[in-house]
């Protein structure tokens, strides 16, 4: 098997890795009573550290657009924006970190 083809395998097992993860949290995990209406802990950015911890952050990029895809059709364009800023946010501190 290719490089390439094990990158587009692992980034898809990723995927779905961080969508799974994402709504579980919003199922299993009650809103804390001091922060907003709509935040959650963001658990699925353990796989974007994953990914920077491999030292392969462009997968962890594709992984964040991804994730805000998926938070559109879900949630709705208020959702996409605050999972694509949350996660870009994120993504560049892990980055500098």
């Amino acid at each position: 098997m290719s490089r390439k083809t094990q990158q587009i395998a692992f980034c898809g097992i990723l995927s779905a890795l961080c969508a799974a993860v994402s709504f579980s949290e919003g199922l299993l995990i009650p809103a804390l009573p001091f922060f907003p209406p709509g935040v959650k802990l963001g658990l699925a950015n353990l796989t974007v550290l994953l990914c920077v911890f491999w030292r392969m952050p462009g997968i962890g990029l594709l992984l964040t657009l991804i994730k805000a895809l998926a938070a559109l059709f879900s949630g709705g364009p208020a959702a996409c924006l605050f999972s694509l800023s949350g996660g870009l946010a994120s993504l560049g501190v892990m980055l500098l970190l």
